[in-house]
């Protein structure tokens, strides 16, 4: 009796253990997940190309016009961003979080920052202003009269303005060109996720 006793303690707690290293690990996935989809970015001066079709598939990335390397890892720290980079010399920086780039060829640096960090089903198009980084929100088409070209204001119903920069966006008739060039990135005849989400006619105000 005394066994079988011991013997149900034992699984009760071995149970008990596996439970507990089951939270642990769905806590750490559930960080890992939620840290990806915050994930800010900091563009050094030699990637302008890259920072763009960054900010087009819908990632907040920053970029850093200034070549010099402190000013970059200061911003980095206080604003909690990831520094993406082809400068070598950063590699050795400690207390960052950094990518280092191997190719100059913008389309291999989209893949590899997809690759890399992990961020390819993050991808939500069109959601970011391409100049400034600014998130983009729907606005109602009244909004934006006398503001676009007559013609524009005409034939788009949809428009979208940046809450940072206040520039309006449309669908412009390149934005194909720009789905195919971001599936042909991809590797997928499809489009990318979200690719309902479109502008890509704009105006400053």
């Amino acid at each position: 009796m005394t066994d079988n006793r011991e013997l149900v303690l034992r699984l009760v707690l071995r149970c008990t253990y596996c439970v507990n290293r089951f939270s642990w690990l769905t806590d750490r996935l559930s960080c890992r997940i939620l840290s990806l989809r915050n994930m800010k970015l900091i563009v050094d001066f030699m990637c302008g190309r890259l920072v763009r079709w960054l900010r087009v598939l819908g990632f907040d990335a920053e970029y850093s016009k200034d070549v010099d390397t402190k000013t970059l890892l200061k911003r980095a720290l206080s604003e909690d961003r990831t520094v993406v980079t082809r400068n070598t010399k950063l590699s050795s920086v400690s207390g960052i979080r950094l990518l280092l780039l191997t190719s100059e060829i913008p389309e291999e640096q989209i893949k590899q920052v997809l690759e890399d960090l992990d961020l390819a089903v993050n991808i939500i198009p069109f959601t970011r202003c391409n100049v400034c980084n600014g998130v983009l929100e729907a606005v109602p088409k009244e909004h934006v009269r006398g503001k676009v070209p007559f013609y524009t204001f005409q034939t788009q119903e949809k428009f979208k303005t940046c809450l940072r920069c206040g520039r309006i966006y449309w669908e412009g008739t390149h934005v194909e060109h720009m789905k195919r060039y971001i599936a042909q990135v991809l590797g997928k005849p499809d489009q990318p996720n979200g690719s309902e989400t479109r502008e890509v006619g704009q105006r400053g105000t």
